[in-house]
């Protein structure tokens, strides 16, 4: 097997529901981002604005079903990714998984949340330089996660393929990114 001289150049453009778009390229194993944003619109209530405290129990069981489903998606995408295999990896029953996700489509999607502290986004400081720069290097990290960077291949061959997935995806919007747009709408223009 021959292999080219040159690695591939990978670009991908994602445009989100709110007007943000998250430019992303790949060259040899390097991953370079731009971000911009048009109309970024503000949660709705004070509950959205806000994280809710979740009880440590509920947040444990939670991360152990994300994070088996995460690494399932990777392994065998997502139609290989069953609520009996997400039992098995993360040794929750069936039950509790329904439970707390009667619609498994809504488990995959919130999969691809951050699940521990030092994978959520960081806070904002207040100045614009340090932040975009902690924020794309948060999303470089998150891409150079092999698991990740592998559910997140098979995420986007599902949302090219399924019209209903996509739409879901381009409709959630975790809080911290809302927040970081919202914030610094006024630099991308």
């Amino acid at each position: 097997i021959r292999r080219p001289s040159t690695p591939p150049t990978i670009f991908v453009t994602l445009v989100y529901s709110n007007g943000t778009t998250v430019s992303i390229q790949r060259t040899a194993g390097r991953y370079a981002f731009a971000m911009g944003s048009t109309d970024t619109a503000r949660p709705s209530s004070a509950s959205e604005e806000r994280p809710r405290r979740v009880d440590p129990r509920l947040a444990q069981t939670q991360r152990l079903v994300k994070e088996a489903t995460l690494d399932l998606i990777a392994e065998i995408g997502f139609e290989g990714t069953t609520v009996e295999l997400i039992a098995e990896r993360s040794g929750v029953s069936r039950t509790t998984i329904y439970r707390h996700w009667p619609d498994p489509s809504r488990l995959l999607l919130e999969a691809f949340d951050p699940t521990t502290p030092d994978r959520q986004p960081p806070a904002l400081t207040g100045d614009f330089a340090v932040d975009i720069d902690r924020y794309i290097q948060h999303v470089a990290d998150r891409l150079n996660d092999e698991r990740f960077a592998a559910a997140l291949a098979a995420q986007i061959d599902k949302a090219r393929r399924d019209p209903e997935y996509r739409a879901a995806h381009l409709g959630r919007r975790t809080w911290a990114y809302t927040q970081f747009c919202e914030h610094y709408k006024a630099f991308a223009k």
